[in-house]
């Protein structure tokens, strides 16, 4: 279902991967971090779960898999994330304090999937987003309310004896796609 996990794995990550209670249940998580600290700025690579919970779709959990790189931000203690996984991307803002990350609520990635089976477009709005970086490792928990609309394409053939007959019909009704993905990951930072 390609839905699911383009969803699942750009959320993920991007949403995609960590450890520790969520963001939004912990009283810090709206404070601003007080002392500003260096980004351990690299490429890390994670890997975690992501729960998806949306509508029409069956609850599941998925195995991700993220490629995460980190970067300074503008200001000493900004930093800068940039998510990829399964061929989706996402760019997020956030602030890191003694290790401690925290990720801007409202931010927005555009997913647009497709393939054979389904087809659409989704945003996913984080709600909460947290995590613990180090020299050697990132973690992040993220929070993802979605929202859109799938459409699974008509046509397809049928195979009598001797041939193969092309069958046109009409795609099927949009179906809005809503609810929630959690993510949490975890991974190294790649050795230069």
């Amino acid at each position: 279902m390609a839905l699911l996990r383009g969803v699942a794995g750009s959320c993920a990550v991007a949403a995609l991967a960590l450890t520790a209670t969520a963001a939004s249940a912990s009283p810090q998580a709206s404070a601003k971090p007080a002392k500003p600290v260096a980004v351990a700025a690299g490429r890390y690579v994670l890997t975690g779960t992501a729960r998806a919970n949306l509508g029409a779709w069956p609850r599941r959990d998925y195995e991700v898999d993220v490629l995460a790189l980190v970067a300074p931000g503008d200001r000493p203690g900004d930093l800068r994330l940039h998510l990829w996984s399964r061929g989706y991307a996402c760019q997020l803002r956030g602030r890191v304090d003694a290790q401690t990350v925290w990720l801007e609520p409202g931010q927005t990635c555009h997913v647009e999937f497709g393939d054979a089976s389904e087809r659409g477009r989704v945003d996913a709005t984080l709600r909460s987003g947290s995590g613990r970086l180090r020299t050697g490792d990132l973690e992040l928990r993220l929070h993802w309310d979605v929202r859109g609309s799938a459409t699974v394409p008509g046509g397809g053939s049928v195979t009598v004896p001797g041939t193969t007959l092309e069958v046109p019909l009409p795609d099927a009704p949009a179906v809005p796609v809503r609810g929630t993905v959690e993510a949490e990951a975890r991974g190294p930072r790649e050795r230069t």
